[in-house]
């Protein structure tokens, strides 16, 4: 896969309270989108603007490894390239 596109299924919920988009890579400050200090606040911050900003900065020559490899290839192959006919009429 070229991007990462499936971060948002898996939030990341750390015991100093931060709301990290990635598994792998949670302490990386880049991919932190706030804190989950104030519950009520997290559907304010999960899918904002500052979320998918972050999303599209990810820089996948700079990921480990990948825990969501399997989903980010599927989301490519079935969305992105519509290899599977979603917009089949």
């Amino acid at each position: 896969f070229k991007k990462c596109l499936a971060t948002p299924i898996m939030p990341i919920f750390s015991a100093n309270n931060d709301i990290s988009i990635c598994i792998d890579r949670k302490a990386d400050k880049n991919l932190i989108i706030g804190s989950h200090e104030n519950i009520s606040e997290i559907p304010r911050i999960w899918g904002s603007e500052k979320h998918k900003e972050v999303i599209n900065n990810i820089k996948i020559s700079e990921c480990p490894k990948c825990t969501l490899n399997y989903a980010n290839s599927q989301i490519e192959h079935a969305i992105i390239n519509n290899e599977m006919d979603y917009e089949f009429c």
